[in-house]
């Protein structure tokens, strides 16, 4: 029993648990332990036992728990055995015994010696490090890591046993912290952090540039630096080409430009705070890039450039804005038809348009010469055309002209017109062809010439010429003299043919119609035309109508009973005015001066003709009557000429020539349900149209027709055509009367004619028309579904026209039109005539407008017309009658009755000579003595009227002017009609002179004035006068010209006006402005006819003072006036010069310049631009610029100004001078071989000049370039370039050798060198090999010995290799091959005296070298000797002879 133990009875413990341990650390172990199994006791007293010694005692009571210990102080990685001893009051136990090992002991940082090997590249880097020396335990793994201090990201490079490692997943150009972990099992031990920077790398992943704020010729252009730099960046280069067309993306690349490039410093491992890092300021990532094209495309890339390389960015697109477009490409034109253009243009290049077009508009420019005050060229606006349109074909053009046309490009900020094409249309049938003017030249000939077609609407035509016969033209039908008008002609005459400005007026003339109304003659005041007179026939009488001023007058005779004169006989008329008294009278015996209310003009051409019209021309102190010269007439319209006359015999009725027409007044007829219509006609043709008429407005009409025998009646009404054609047969053609009627009498249609008959039924209803009712032919513009294209013009005769059942219609006074149609009778033909078709003859064709037509007959009417056809079709001018000249009267009769008067005079009566072809004008009696036959006959001319006349022919004196006189001559008239009495000259209107003589001189007469001048010559019958003439006295220049009144308009431009001379003394012709300045000759510079009294001078220099004059001429000379003075308004200089720039030192320029060649006024400054900074203003033309930077480029502008403003002159650049550079030269190289190095160096800070680098090294080098050559120590210049920044590789160098490495930097002025950088080069192939030489030669063997190399260039034993070839050989035999320090070696087996080649070839582990080829010969065999003699013992035989001994 234990006392102390309250459970009872005590013993020693047993079954103690052993410790359970858990190593902590290198140096700590914790053990825990339970009670034993079997206590024992209430109190126990534990021991723990390290390898026997107690380390821990401590007590434990009841309940008992687990025990902890923590042994510390221990030894690293030492294994440690633990017992624990438990006892109490009766006793002891031990537990077994237990081990453990302390972790290893974790490694000091300063036992940890990370290194590097070499030197880092841009993305890995070779490190080692030793194994930790102190190290209780062993090392289980090395960690090798870093940390970016940029982003503080945190890598683990390597894990691993080895105590070397290369990391090759770096960033270039970045600052690592690289640590080594060495672990064991008790821990890591981490080095003291090794910093690296990895070298750099070209950029990467430069980003494309963005572009910004566009102008139309500028864009902002930003960009950031590449996302890995890999390196400083020390230059931004913005490349940009452009403008680019779309197509050009899509086929070729434009050419690239560097645009822009800015230099710098951007070092991403910067430091801040630190002075003495990032000195530069990084290069610009932004600028403005000017001098673009507006609304262009644009691609720009940047190229980021650090020490290492460059990196180069996408492209990027900008468009500039808007600006004015530039250019529009020429369109083209091609022809459509002969009135059409198309014009086809192609869409501008962007960098033309400049923009988005808006339009494009054709415009047409054509030349105008009508209004003198407009622009000599008119340009149009055709069309506009939407953004999308590229052609437009222009309508209404001319055939075959030549038009030009631009195409405007619009865009919002303004148009642009492109260069004018000229286009052509295709031809056309020429149009306006006139009629041809014909001229017989005698019985046989006709001269046909015209005029060409109005329009030729092509190249010039061919002409052809058709003739055809007149119907019923007979050239033996008796004619009288007299002018014949067939109704719708007339004779225009020159306004001087009746007295201007006189109180009288007087004609007399003969006339014969069978018109009751016509217009004889009419002369009406030009304007307002409110003066006239006139002879008219109205209601069959004569009326002479006048109105002088603004009362007309009308009179016919009174005692004639109403007598009408439209009988077809002649009658005699006088008409005279006195003021405003007027008289007629008819037939010497009917006259009245009373006035009639009927003064209105008739406006019916008179049908009929005259004959003996004289016209009065002078009232007093004689009246003077002359005759009316027909030759004279201005126009000939549908007349006859007065030489033909007038046919003697002819019956009522209308004469249609052929290929003519005859039109109705649409109110003669209008169709309707029931009508008749019937006439007579006669032709000579087979086949012609007799009436036609039509609906305007509808479908109806009428047209009746002979062709081939058959009378056609073709009616159209009620939507139906009803035709009806009757077989009259031939004998219509034979110059005979026919009668025809043509009716409608309700759906029935009838046609007769010479009493045979044909009718056909049609439809019911009315017909009608209301067009003209053409007789005998129609228009050839009228087209009508109607009418056929064959149908011809009549040619005959039409009379006792009815339409309806009524009385005849006078054809003359009905008829609105008539064409080749005689409205004043038919001729009569007593004689038959046979059919003839409507054929005409081709007289001429060519491409001359004038020809002659041959074969006529003599005094023969003849229809002419001309065609011209071209490439674009035909077309044909107007018929146009004319008739051969008459001939010679044949079958003279001889006189009828002679009777003798007196002793020297006798009555001679005659007849008419029968088959005259013209008109008799005159007779010639010739009395012969027939008592002295050759004596001159006695001749007596009778003109056919059988009375003789007064003087014709007169003509009016021909004058010379002077200033102040006239000297006049004059012959005798052409035609005296008898013995000139004398001659009356008239000044206006005064008789200044009478008498005989044939000349006078008019005195004291006004400069330039003008005088009226008429001369009558006068014979025993009567006077005549001459054509009155209105002449001027010569011209003097001007008496005075007024100086010229000036304004100016502008800068440029000086309007100049003035005044016509107060007394011209003459007719101004000519007006001519000088103009001068200040101490300047006058130059003519203005010379116009067109007399404006106005003239703008422009492109005058502003800022001038002009003198101006005007001369005024006339036919006689010119007068200057005085000049006047005008000073042009200033403007902005022009031609400003560049400034001359002198740089005197390194830090200032010296500038000057010289005044604008335009100043264009007073230059009150000069401005002077440097960099875009205006550094002086002032009026000096120098400037001293100072406090620059050395070696600077500098640009500069002069800028002049006068008070309207400035302009600034070309730019000029410059550098000021250098200095030393300043700053340090950084270096990197680089080994790259045996013999190279690569080297990069960065320039100073401040170049202040041109700089050039040289790369100097500092090592051993060969003498001379030779293998042979010994080595010595140099400093050598092996590379010298004006570029830095770029990797070179620089050769020459020897392997396995060391050099000192610098680079000098040097201007003009000094240099700065690097720091000196050392480099090894690697081992090399051995340098200095020689060939092998012969050192013995046998026969068979070559004895060869060399020398070692001259330079091993790496450690380590050389290999030999001698090599042998036979010289006809190319096999190579290796002899030796071996690490041998013997230096000869034998070649056996060779064969005798043959050339043999060695070389030697030296090598180690680090390359080999060959010598060069060595040619050695083997000696020659041995030679026998035979001798043959006589010696003094006697005689042996002695010879020579040579054995050779073979080798094979």
């Amino acid at each position: 029993m234990d006392s102390s133990n309250h459970l009872g009875c005590s013993k020693a413990p047993s079954q103690q648990p052993p410790p359970t341990g858990v190593v902590l650390s290198s140096g700590a172990i914790q053990l825990t332990w339970s009670p034993p199994d079997s206590p024992n006791s209430n109190a126990l007293t534990y021991t723990l036992l390290r390898d026997t010694a107690r380390v821990h005692t401590l007590q434990s009571h009841h309940p008992f728990e687990w025990q902890v210990f923590e042994d510390r102080g221990l030894l690293a990685h030492t294994v440690y055995s633990y017992r624990v001893v438990t006892h109490n009051v009766q006793g002891q136990t031990s537990s077994v015994e237990v081990q453990y090992r302390t972790l290893s002991a974790v490694p000091q940082p300063k036992e940890l010696q990370l290194s590097v090997v070499g030197q880092a590249g841009p993305s890995s880097a070779a490190f080692n490090w030793t194994a930790p020396r102190n190290v209780s335990g062993p090392v289980e793994r090395y960690v090798l890591g870093s940390v970016d201090t940029l982003t503080g990201d945190k890598r683990a490079h390597y894990t691993g046993l080895q105590t070397e490692a290369l990391v090759t997943d770096l960033t270039p150009f970045t600052r690592y912290n690289f640590t080594l972990q060495a672990c064991t099992n008790g821990g890591c031990g981490q080095s003291v952090p090794f910093t690296l920077i990895t070298a750099q790398a070209p950029p990467q992943k430069q980003a494309a540039p963005r572009v910004g704020l566009a102008q139309p010729n500028a864009l902002q252009v930003d960009w950031d630096p590449p996302i890995q730099l890999n390196g400083i960046i020390i230059r931004y280069d913005l490349f940009m080409r452009g403008p680019i067309e779309p197509q050009q993306t899509r086929h070729a690349s434009p050419q690239e430009r560097r645009v822009f490039s800015s230099s710098g410093w951007l070092n991403p491992l910067s430091v801040l705070g630190s002075a003495n890092r990032n000195a530069l300021t990084p290069p610009q990532t932004s600028t403005m890039v000017l001098d673009l094209q507006p609304f262009s495309h644009y691609q720009f890339r940047v190229l980021s450039v650090n020490m290492a390389g460059s990196a180069l960015s996408d492209w990027i697109t900008g468009r500039t804005t808007e600006g004015e477009p530039e250019r529009m490409p020429a369109p083209l034109v091609s022809p459509v038809s002969s009135s059409s253009l198309r014009i086809s243009w192609q869409t501008p290049q962007d960098s033309d348009a400049r923009g988005l077009v808006t339009e494009y508009r054709v415009n047409i420019h054509q030349e105008q010469t009508s209004n003198p005050f407009a622009p000599s060229v008119i340009s149009q606006v055709l069309y506009s055309a939407s953004p999308d349109e590229r052609s437009y074909t222009a309508e209404g053009l001319r055939p075959f002209q030549l038009y030009n046309f631009t195409v405007t490009l619009c865009t919002s900020l303004g148009c642009v017109s492109s260069l004018p094409v000229t286009g052509r249309t295709k031809p056309a049938a020429p149009e306006g062809l006139g009629s041809p003017k014909l001229k017989g030249l005698n019985v046989t000939v006709m001269q046909v010439s015209w005029d060409p077609p109005r329009k030729l609407n092509g190249p010039p035509p061919l002409y052809h010429v058709e003739r055809t016969d007149v119907s019923f033209s007979d050239p033996f039908a008796p004619v009288l003299q007299g002018t014949r008008f067939p109704g719708h002609g007339y004779f225009k005459f020159p306004n001087t043919t009746l007295p201007v400005n006189t109180y009288f007026t007087g004609f007399q003339l003969s006339f014969r119609t069978r018109a009751g109304e016509g217009l004889i003659l009419c002369a009406i005041s030009p304007g307002e035309q409110e003066e006239y007179v006139a002879l008219q026939m109205h209601s069959g009488r004569p009326f002479f109508l006048f109105d002088p001023q603004g009362s007309a007058v009308a009179v016919s005779p009174q005692n004639d009973a109403g007598k009408r004169y439209d009988d077809n006989r002649w009658h005699h008329v006088v008409a005279t005015r006195y003021q405003a008294v007027g008289t007629i009278i008819v037939d010497n015996q009917y006259r009245d001066s009373s006035s009639t209310r009927n003064t209105r003009l008739v406006q019916q051409g008179f049908a009929g003709c005259l004959r003996d019209v004289r016209v009065k021309s002078a009232q007093s102190p004689s009246e003077i009557w002359e005759p009316l010269d027909w030759d004279r007439a201005l126009d000939r319209v549908q007349v006859y000429e007065s030489w033909e006359g007038c046919p003697a015999n002819t019956e009522a009725g209308a004469q249609f020539l052929g290929q003519g027409f005859l039109e109705l007044k649409p109110s003669v007829f209008s169709g309707g349900d029931n009508f008749e219509i019937s006439f007579e006609f006669k032709t000579d043709q087979l086949n012609a149209v007799l009436l036609f008429a039509h609906d305007t407005e509808g479908n109806d009409y009428i047209v009746a027709e002979l062709e081939g025998g058959i009378l056609t009646w073709a009616l159209r009404w009620g939507g139906r055509t009803t035709q009806v054609s009757l077989w009259v047969g031939l004998s219509y053609c034979d110059g005979g009367w026919n009668r025809v009627s043509l009716q409608k009498r309700g759906s029935m249609a009838a046609v007769s004619m010479n009493g045979a008959e044909e009718q056909q039924r049609g439809a019911a209803g009315a017909l009608g028309l209301s067009s003209p009712l053409y007789l005998g032919g129609i228009p050839s513009s009228l087209v009508h579904r109607g009418l056929s294209s064959l149908l011809h013009g009549f040619g005959g005769c039409i009379r006792d026209v009815r339409l309806g059942r009524g009385a005849a219609v006078d054809l003359a006074a009905v008829s609105s039109r008539a064409v080749r149609v005689s409205l004043d009778g038919c001729l009569s033909a007593d004689k038959l005539v046979n059919c003839r078709g409507n054929d005409s003859i081709l007289v001429y064709t060519g491409r001359d407008r004038r020809t002659e037509d041959h074969g006529l007959e003599p005094f023969t009417e003849y229809l002419y017309r001309v065609m011209a056809s071209g490439d674009g079709g035909w077309t044909s001018g107007p018929w146009v009658r004319a008739r051969s000249r008459e001939t010679v009267p044949q079958s003279v009769l001889p006189p009828s009755r002679v009777v003798c008067l007196n002793g020297s005079s006798a009555e001679v009566m005659w007849d008419e000579p029968a088959e005259v072809r013209g008109v008799i004008e005159q007779y010639i009696v010739r009395a012969y003595n027939w008592d002295n036959p050759t004596q001159a006959p006695v001749n007596a001319t009778f003109p056919h009227t059988q009375h003789l006349t007064a003087p014709d022919g007169v003509v009016p004196p021909e004058v010379t002017s002077y200033p102040s006189s006239l000297s006049l001559d004059w012959g005798p008239p052409d035609r005296p009609n008898g013995i000139i009495t004398e001659y009356l000259l008239y000044k206006d209107g005064s008789l200044i002179y009478r008498g005989n003589s044939t000349e006078f001189n008019i005195t004291d007469l006004r400069v330039f004035s003008s005088h009226w001048l008429v001369l009558t010559a006068c014979t025993y019958v009567g006077c005549t006068n001459s054509s009155q003439v209105n002449v001027l006295t010569a011209q003097l220049p001007p008496t005075h010209m007024d100086p010229p009144a000036l304004t100016v308009l502008d800068s440029h431009s000086i309007y100049v006006q003035w005044t016509v001379p107060a007394e011209a003394n003459g007719v101004l012709e000519i007006y001519t402005l000088y103009l001068s300045m200040l101490g300047q000759e006058p130059i003519r510079v203005y010379n116009s006819s067109q007399l404006f009294e106005h003239h703008t001078f422009h492109d005058l220099v502003p800022g001038s003072t002009y003198m101006i004059q005007i001369a005024a001429c006339t036919g006689g000379g010119c007068t200057l006036s005085s000049p006047s003075m005008a000073h042009t308004e200033e403007s902005t200089p022009e031609s400003v010069p560049a400034p001359s720039v002198v740089s005197l030192s390194p830090d200032s320029f010296n500038v000057s310049w010289t005044p604008p060649l335009k100043p264009n006024g007073v230059v009150s400054s000069y401005g002077l631009w440097m960099n875009g900074v205006l550094v002086q203003n002032s009026s000096s033309l120098s400037c001293r610029v100072s406090g620059l930077s050395a070696w600077s480029l500098h640009r500069f502008h002069v800028q002049a100004c006068t008070a309207r403003g400035c302009t600034l002159g070309p730019s000029v650049e410059s550098r000021t001078l250098e200095v030393a550079p300043v700053g340090m030269v950084a270096l990197e190289v680089h080994s790259t071989g045996p013999h190279t190095v690569s080297a990069k160096w960065l320039g100073p800070a401040k170049p202040n000049g041109n700089l050039t680098y040289a790369v100097l090294f500092t090592g051993s080098f060969y003498q001379r370039p030779a293998p042979d050559a010994s080595v010595e120590t140099d400093t050598r210049a092996l590379h010298v370039s004006g570029d830095a920044g770029q990797l070179v590789t620089i050769g020459g160098l020897l392997p396995f050798s060391t050099y000192s490495i610098r680079v000098n930097a040097c201007n003009s002025q000094g240099c700065v060198e690097s720091q000196p950088t050392a480099v090894t080069l690697p081992p090399g192939a051995p340098d200095g090999v020689m060939p092998p030489r012969l050192a013995a030669a046998t026969p068979a063997a070559l004895r060869v010995a060399w020398s070692a190399p001259m330079h091993y260039n790496a450690p380590g034993p050389l290999r030999y290799q001698l090599q042998m070839k036979a010289t006809a050989g190319s096999h190579i035999q290796t002899l030796l091959d071996s690490v041998t320090t013997s230096f000869s070696h034998t070649a056996e087996g060779l064969q005798p005296y043959t050339e043999y080649q060695f070389r030697l070839v030296v090598s180690h582990a680090h390359g080999e070298t060959a010598s060069d080829w060595a040619r050695f010969i083997t000696a020659q065999d041995r030679e026998y000797h035979l001798r043959l003699g006589v010696s003094s013992a006697g005689e042996r035989a002695q010879f020579l002879g040579n054995v050779v001994q073979n080798h094979y």
